[in-house]
């Protein structure tokens, strides 16, 4: 049974039954925000939580990425003592310049401007439950402890909601209770997930080593500017839409962008845990052509899932929008689907730049995110101002092609990726069937909620059984 259970683990879609798990209580937890927040107050919250998620990629981002990747390398104490040594050092360093820059800002907000003292210390609490939860939690997979990552994960994404409408049951101001919320459980879990590890027992001064730093920040640095300007793919427009407009029209634009990230993340993470390990393992042994049918392998299943689920969510976004999120964000549904469809490319992406990473040279990566990325910054500024937050969604989706065609005709090319043309054929061919099921279900005599769930069923159903009958056919 356990061998199973490992087997499981192991798969393509070993973790994605979880990952669906966390994407459902995201989704609810979306749902619940925007019916005790109000638009204004979700737009802050959404330019808060942007910022943090700049500040961490900025200050400890970079050390998961070097973690991910030279931790599975390490084979005996002494190079445990010497990773994890040089990993607490660096961040205490910047642990130290993070609290004197944000308390120097913060003296001169609170005496200069009367801004609120209470919210800083709540954004305080909200950022180093980010830390713990981004760095800690996902780590837990590369020290071979991957139950208790997916135990955590799923907790994290149940416990939120939960403590969050506590709060506002409790009568605390609806300006924290996401803030408070998030930050206690971040902490509380990702704590866990630091004593499973403890990095601590590992240190010893004597194996801080200035030539680890640098072949750390060589890896790193790249990174730390691949996955920033991946954010400014996915979160200029909202600082844009607030400098502009207000945070009203933010919170608008934000809850909706995030039901098709947060599906698109599920599906993502969900393959990626299950198969990223092992390519590692197929790379470290030099088994290439084992490595190229894992990545081929991969490449077919999140498009398999991924490309239906962005069609689904374009073709469903008012209905999509209607059950999840409070009607006050109607004029943000379409969002959903325009930028589905840019999720789609941007993780295609991903997989594409997988032989970058292998090879340690990730330089390549951070040149097509930048030129991406200066696509979308460049076509916020010019197109938002004139038409909104639906023409934001369509700049991501525009920026998420361009990603997609660089990584793609860039591709370093070390492993044979192998998708067959009848993997294509059934998947296409079954995405056709199911839009013209989707657009005739429309027809149904029935209304409301059960029109909305049955035009999702007649989607999934049609699509699956259509991709089974052309696989049998081509067969």
């Amino acid at each position: 049974m356990r061998l199973r259970i490992q087997q499981f683990f192991n798969s393509n879609v070993g973790y994605l039954p979880f990952k669906i798990i966390e994407g459902i209580f995201g989704i609810v937890s979306l749902s619940l925000y925007s019916h005790l927040l109000f638009p204004d107050e979700y737009g802050l919250y959404g330019i808060v939580n942007s910022s943090v998620m700049i500040t961490y990629l900025l200050s400890f981002g970079w050390f998961y990425f070097v973690a991910m990747r030279f931790i599975g390398e390490i084979d005996s104490v002494k190079e445990r003592k010497i990773f994890f040594s040089n990993m607490l050092s660096l961040q205490g360093i910047i642990y130290g310049l993070l609290l004197f820059i944000y308390v120097s800002i913060s003296l001169v907000l609170i005496y200069g401007f009367s801004f609120n003292p209470w919210l800083l210390m709540a954004y305080v609490l909200f950022f180093v439950g980010y830390m713990f939860n981004q760095f800690y939690i996902n780590l837990l997979l590369y020290v071979q402890k991957r139950f208790l990552n997916v135990i955590l994960v799923v907790f994290v994404a149940v416990l939120k909601p939960i403590l969050v409408y506590g709060l506002y049951i409790a009568g605390v101001e609806s300006l924290y209770i996401l803030f408070l919320g998030h930050g206690l459980v971040d902490i509380l879990l990702g704590g866990i997930a630091f004593r499973y590890i403890r990095p601590y027992q590992y240190f010893d001064k004597a194996s801080i080593q200035k030539e680890q730093f640098k072949s750390y920040l060589q890896y790193g640095f790249p990174l730390i500017g691949l996955t920033l300007t991946m954010y400014v793919l996915n979160i200029s427009d909202r600082f844009i839409l607030r400098f502009f407009y207000s945070e009203y029209v933010v919170g608008l634009y934000v809850p909706n962008y995030s039901i098709a990230s947060a599906t698109f993340l599920m599906i993502a993470y969900g393959l990626s845990r299950g198969f990223y390990p092992r390519l590692l393992g197929a790379w470290a042994k030099d088994a290439k052509d084992e490595a190229g049918r894992i990545l081929s392998a991969s490449i077919k299943t999140y498009i398999l899932l991924g490309l239906p689920a962005a069609t689904g969510m374009f073709l469903l976004s008012k209905d999509i929008g209607q059950i999840i999120i409070a009607k006050e964000y109607e004029a943000g549904y379409p969002v959903i689907g325009i930028v589905a469809f840019g999720m789609f490319f941007l993780n295609l992406a991903d997989y594409m730049n997988k032989e970058w990473e292998l090879s340690k040279n990730t330089k390549p990566i951070f040149i097509n995110s930048l030129i991406a990325a200066a696509a979308n910054l460049s076509l916020n500024i010019l197109l938002i101002p004139r038409y909104g937050l639906i023409m934001a969604a369509y700049t991501t989706l525009f920026a998420s092609i361009i990603y997609f065609l660089m990584s793609g005709i860039r591709r370093k090319k070390i492993l044979e990726i192998i998708v067959e043309k009848k993997d294509f054929i059934s998947i296409i061919f079954a995405n056709v069937v199911m839009c013209i099921c989707v657009i005739i279900s429309s027809v149904l005599p029935i209304q409301g909620y059960i029109l909305i769930i049955s035009k999702g069923m007649i989607g999934v159903i049609s699509y699956f059984a259509t991709w089974l009958a052309i696989r049998k056919i081509l067969r």
